[in-house]
């Protein structure tokens, strides 16, 4: 926070929905951009996923040695710092961090302990001086339980993508659904999806079940044969001349029989 922020007036990234004051941007700007706006981070596609030195560096816990009943035998694990997400408690948001250790495990440090780890292995970061905004913007928190997760270039600027793929990025939701989907396996995997992430999977595949060409040949035969029925009782139809001819005939004892019938059950 800066103490011109408050009488100035501030962009929302439609990237990362941070907020940015218009007079302290790099070159500043002098009026409100027309459409989509974004911030110098996102056009670089950064965020504080891609900057954070803690990302990569080793840690060490000592755990109780499991080969042994005493509990007071214990083994040094090293542990690399592979990703962090943003915490939301009551009081105020904070960092949280994953620990993978060399047996696979995976741990959720918090940021205190990080930082008292690495100083610790003599391989200290500078601490984070404005905690806040780093964890204040929704837009970081775009993954599953609020992973951050690098922001992507917006299609038009990104110069990667084909104009082609650009406009079919906007024209078609599936298209957007399918690679939303697609960066959320790769990003945060099968077990950190959330219910309405599995939904728009679950949905994008029955989509494309029913594209397939053997379900669209199964789909064709059926249709045929229902039309071949229809036009077969369209046609015996079109011969009918009278609604004698589909009545079926009542004789007189019938009748009588079945007005009996109603007056004495």
């Amino acid at each position: 926070h800066h103490s011109s922020d408050e009488g100035s007036v501030m962009l929302l990234c439609d990237g990362c929905e941070g907020k940015f004051n218009m007079s302290r941007l790099e070159p500043p700007l002098l009026s409100v951009p027309q459409g989509d706006w974004y911030c110098p981070r996102c056009l670089n596609g950064r965020c504080w996923a891609t900057v954070d030195p803690r990302i990569g560096r080793k840690v060490s816990k000592v755990f109780p040695a499991q080969e042994h009943t005493n509990s007071n035998v214990t083994v040094k694990t090293l542990g690399e710092i592979t990703s962090c997400m943003v915490s939301m408690p009551e009081s105020s948001n904070t960092l949280l961090y994953v620990v993978r250790y060399e047996n696979g495990a995976e741990e959720t440090w918090s940021l205190e302990d990080i930082d008292i780890a690495l100083k610790e292995t003599g391989n200290p970061v500078a601490s984070i001086q404005c905690l806040e905004a780093v964890t204040e913007s929704p837009g970081y928190g775009c993954g599953t339980e609020n992973g951050l997760v690098s922001e992507v270039v917006p299609n038009p600027l990104n110069p990667r993508i084909s104009d082609a793929a650009a406009q079919k990025a906007v024209s078609s939701t599936i298209f957007q659904d399918t690679i939303v989907s697609s960066a959320g396996l790769l990003v945060t995997g099968a077990d950190g999806m959330s219910a309405s992430e599995w939904l728009r999977l679950l949905i994008l595949l029955v989509m494309k079940c029913i594209t397939s060409d053997p379900l669209q040949a199964v789909v064709s035969r059926l249709e045929n044969e229902a039309n071949l029925k229809v036009a077969g009782i369209s046609s015996e139809a079109a011969q009918i001349k009278s609604v004698l001819e589909i009545l079926p005939n009542v004789t007189d004892d019938e009748e009588d029989g079945d007005v009996k019938g109603t007056i004495n059950p």
